[in-house]
């Protein structure tokens, strides 16, 4: 009987899923550097082994994760670009898509300590360093653009940024540090960090 490739497909892709979900939930419970992949396979009822079949170590998990979070993030960001209006209404739809989107903070949460810790060699932290400036220059960029419009205070463009990232990405983190979700009213007041 002739194998089913597009059900064989589906099928590995969901397990890969599952996966990943369990190492986002793990790493963001436990830590990167004290998981070990059979935490991850007893949160996702899998075998040790089986984890194996998809994903040759721990650390080639933590890069598939963070690799997909920061391209994730730069989509949102060029989708930022190309909302309608000036640049202050585009960082308020990306802090509003933001704030509405689950598994940002362990997201975020894992992408820094895969900068922090010594699990990843230096080549893929420089790598994951690449990526986040260059998602950071999309929003230097949208900076720049409103200080031209004059709805954003004219500073230098790339600590006003930084100042902005800050405020914006650290909201990822409440949760986690037990503040709570941040909710929706935070936006305005981030967003005044950036007025003239």
């Amino acid at each position: 009987m002739a194998r089913n490739t597009e059900r064989d497909r589906q099928q590995r892709e969901e397990r890969r899923k599952q996966i990943m979900d369990a190492a986002r939930y793990v790493f963001t419970k436990r830590g990167v550097a004290a998981t070990k992949i059979s935490d991850i396979a007893a949160q996702a009822g899998l075998s040790h082994g089986n984890v194996y079949n998809y994903f040759e170590s721990k650390e080639q998990l933590l890069v598939t994760l963070v690799v997909q979070g920061q391209h994730g993030y730069s989509s949102i960001l060029q989708e930022m670009h190309r909302q309608p209006g000036d640049s202050i209404h585009k960082l308020r739809w990306l802090l509003v898509t933001f704030l509405n989107l689950g598994q940002v903070d362990s997201n975020y949460w894992i992408v820094l300590q895969a900068q922090a810790t010594d699990v990843l060699p230096q080549a893929m932290k420089a790598e994951i360093t690449a990526n986040m400036m260059a998602n950071r220059r999309l929003l230097i960029d949208l900076v720049e653009e409103g200080q031209k419009e004059g709805t954003i205070a004219i500073w230098d463009a790339e600590e006003l940024t930084t100042i902005f990232i800050t405020a914006f990405h650290n909201l990822a983190l409440w949760e986690i540090r037990g503040f709570g979700k941040p909710a929706i009213t935070v936006v305005e007041p981030i967003l005044k960090l950036l007025r003239p």
